[in-house]
């Protein structure tokens, strides 16, 4: 069996995907399992301005995703949809990430680090500028510490 849960749709700041169009695409590839994991924080990778959560915009954000999902449910019976979201590190948040966890029935949530002593790590343009002068055992080992404090 074939699943994807790692999928934005146009909720998301990076993905202008329609659901319907996404869904429809994962069926036509055979993927019959998928959730729509979209971020929980707003972000700028051209500017390079790393991502913030704020509790308003993601609940209401997150409700409208749920309610749009919830909608085309009925359209693929064969499909699982599920209603996810990919939230990155972001310890000065945590209070408020906890109580939207709390309020939202998610089926699945994908922590990520992004950013890394300020570097976007995950495709920005300052990225690759994270590794100089760091050895791998350096760069890499930082990025656990944070994966470990998530």
């Amino acid at each position: 069996m074939l699943i994807d849960y790692h999928l934005h749709n146009h909720f998301s700041p990076d993905s202008k995907t329609d659901t319907r169009q996404l869904i429809e695409k994962m069926k036509s590839l055979g993927i019959n399992d998928i959730c729509i994991t979209n971020h929980g924080e707003w972000f700028d990778q051209e500017d390079e301005i790393v991502g913030h959560f704020y509790y308003e915009r993601a609940k209401k954000n997150f409700t409208d995703v749920k309610n749009e999902i919830d909608s085309l449910k009925n359209d693929f019976p064969e499909m699982r949809i599920g209603f996810g979201l990919e939230l990155q590190h972001q310890p000065e948040s945590m209070k408020e990430i906890k109580q939207f966890l709390s309020e939202l029935p998610f089926d699945f949530i994908l922590g990520s680090v992004h950013n890394v002593d300020d570097f976007i790590i995950s495709g920005g343009k300052n990225g690759p500028d994270y590794f100089i002068g760091k050895t791998e055992e350096q760069a890499y080992t930082r990025y656990f510490e944070f994966l470990l404090e998530w």
